[in-house]
């Protein structure tokens, strides 16, 4: 694992895999893109509520990820993230 991807936000790697915008993904969340922004450079601790807490899981459950292989905080790889490939996402 490289550094870069130790210190990357777990909000960028799900926005990424999933392929939603910083807006996209705070629209979900019901936040506006520049706490989206602040929380993935670290720039403020994200406080999600049990509603966006669950949009999270099933982005997660999207992407085949449980809540276990997330890290212990907001910065770190989502275990098995990165080693699937992009057409495991795509449904038939």
């Amino acid at each position: 694992m490289n550094t870069r991807n130790h210190r990357m936000s777990v909000f960028y790697q799900i926005r990424k895999k999933t392929g939603l915008s910083q807006e996209d993904l705070g629209r979900l969340l019901d936040v506006s893109f520049s706490t989206v922004n602040r929380w993935e450079n670290g720039k403020q601790s994200p406080r999600l509520d049990f509603k966006q807490w669950k949009t999270i899981t099933i982005l997660l459950t999207g992407l085949g990820i449980d809540a276990k292989d997330l890290p212990d905080n907001s910065f770190g790889e989502i275990k098995r993230l990165h080693k699937k490939r992009p057409e495991d996402f795509i449904k038939e």
